[in-house]
């Protein structure tokens, strides 16, 4: 059984014993695609020296959707990161294709972080449809490799689309399914364009989103384009119940500041009520150096 969405009830213990007896098949199939991802290894660097037949060989690969001998999601996640990394217009639009394109939301996920890598102006639409972009949240058990640790990119494995005939798998819980994180990708490759028209948007998804990662993502992309209209609305966030906002708003809170003055006023009079240590820290450091502005 190969790749299977399971009952939650069904859910089996994994016994060390059990374990060690999985050993020889996940070593096979581990290998069956580490081999066809060495080929993709050496195309990489390839691609990196300008060989236009190496780049056109990654971008097949995103579109895999079977192979024999090698786990089609395995050799699509690397393709896109490998491409994160070959900034040309003809890979940025073959990148927003692939996004459209792909169904596995971990796989999508990346896709959009290799994108916002390039800074391609042409991206700008498909980062502000992303960024509202939501899925029902679901609970189901997958049957998934004992080698693979369950973290967001390997559970792209478990996705339906596990390759080979691994007899007996274990099974690992999953839940959302990815959407927080493809808005998450959205909002930082909107940050990472600089693009003015991104403000309204990513305010918009700041006060609407419920998941503290897509929030804080854009904080930090408010940050980097700069403009004063997201003051408000980030300084509310040094009130907020997350630690990790409030962190994420005190550091940027310079940044967006016409006057040191008003950055000040702001971030002593949250210190002054401020009770966690690391929020405290940044701060203290925003303070310093909305100081040193004052005194150049």
């Amino acid at each position: 059984m190969s790749g299977e969405v399971i009952p939650v009830e069904t859910e089996q213990r994994l016994t060390v014993k059990r374990w060690f007896k999985l050993l020889p098949y996940a070593f096979h199939e581990y290998f069956k695609t580490k081999l066809y991802v060495v080929r993709l290894w050496l195309a990489k660097y390839m691609a990196l020296a300008g060989n236009e037949h190496a780049i056109d060989t990654l971008c097949k690969a995103l579109y895999v959707k079977d192979c024999i001998g090698a786990n089609p999601v395995a050799i699509r996640v690397y393709a896109a990161e490998a491409l994160g990394k070959i900034r040309s217009e003809k890979v940025s639009c073959i990148l927003i294709d692939a996004i459209e394109n792909e169904e596995n939301l971990i796989v999508k996920e990346i896709l959009l972080e290799s994108l916002a890598q390039h800074r391609y102006p042409g991206a700008f639409d498909i980062f502000v449809k992303y960024l509202n972009f939501n899925k029902p949240p679901r609970r189901v058990c997958y049957m998934a490799h004992p080698l693979f640790v369950p973290g967001r990119k390997w559970t792209a494995y478990m996705e339906g689309q596990i390759a080979g005939s691994f007899p007996t798998r274990i099974m690992v819980g999953w839940g959302e399914g990815g959407s927080r994180y493809i808005r998450k990708s959205a909002a930082k490759g909107l940050g990472l364009l600089k693009d003015p028209r991104a403000v309204t948007f990513l305010i918009d998804r700041l006060k609407k989103d419920t998941s503290v990662y897509v929030r804080r993502e854009c904080v930090y992309a408010l940050a980097r384009i700069g403009d004063p209209i997201a003051l408000p609305h980030i300084a509310e966030l040094l009130n907020d119940e997350a630690v990790s906002l409030r962190r994420a708003a005190a550091r940027v809170i310079p940044k967006l500041v016409e006057d040191p003055n008003d950055g000040l006023r702001l971030l002593r009079s949250r210190l002054e009520i401020e009770n966690h240590k690391l929020v405290i820290k940044d701060l203290i450091k925003s303070i310093r150096l909305l100081q040193g502005d004052q005194n150049e």
